[in-house]
């Protein structure tokens, strides 16, 4: 994949993402609340970057990163009043549905191949409902949105499938890497907020949802730019 002069965005990324992981665990929260609000925009000026920008699906990929960014800045505000989650939340589920809209648009019409099996595709659903089924009595007046939120996340994993066939397998497989790396990340954090605290939770949570982002933008931009053998 031919990336040009985005390359340094893509690298500084990388490098943002490790002073944020230090900052989290040096328990610096200002370093770390800077460095992620950082993080989103790099991965957004690397797809505006791309000499070719102007392909099918550009718009929802903007779109979807900006919603994700707007979850990144209201979340760090949820310790000061808890409305803050409820709206990164939305905003979340938001960027979640412009994923999927990109996911359908980044994908050959026509299957090239044989149909993954539909079993599959309830893999996410079933883990979404497990994971409710643990949570729903500590969820409260939460139950509402975070059962909309496991739909909507499960979805998009099951929208990265539906991409098998009508892409190429490295942007097959890097996409639904980076969305189940999403679905674990979020359950860390519900699980985190609503059953059981633990140690090393935002590191945790951070290093999945890190290279959740990155493989799911990367991922689409290989069938953009296919790398050649």
């Amino acid at each position: 994949m031919t990336l040009n002069k985005n390359t340094g965005l893509l690298i500084t990324f990388l490098i943002v993402s490790a002073i944020h992981l230090i900052g989290i665990i040096i328990k610096q929260p200002l370093l770390a609340d800077v460095t992620k609000v950082l993080l989103m925009p790099l991965l957004l000026g690397h797809v505006i970057a791309l000499p070719n920008r102007k392909f099918i699906g550009f718009n929802l990929l903007v779109i979807a990163i900006l919603f994700c960014w707007a979850g990144d800045v209201l979340l760090m505000f949820t310790e000061n009043n808890e409305l803050f989650f409820l709206l990164g939340l939305a905003a979340f589920l938001i960027g979640h549905i412009f994923y999927m809209l990109t996911f359908n648009k980044m994908a050959d019409k026509n299957s090239i191949g044989k149909p993954l099996q539909p079993l599959f595709y309830l893999i996410p659903l079933l883990f979404a409902l497990s994971l409710l089924i643990v949570l729903f009595p500590n969820l409260g007046e939460m139950k509402v949105p975070v059962i909309a939120y496991a739909t909507v996340i499960s979805l998009m994993c099951v929208a990265a499938m539906r991409r098998w066939q009508r892409t190429d397998a490295s942007s097959f497989v890097t996409v639904l890497t980076g969305a189940v790396l999403f679905i674990f990340s979020d359950a860390l954090i519900a699980i985190n907020k609503f059953h059981t605290p633990f140690n090393s939770a935002s590191l945790l949570i951070m290093i999945t949802y890190i290279a959740a982002q990155y493989l799911i933008i990367t991922g689409l931009l290989k069938h953009v730019h296919p790398v050649k053998n």
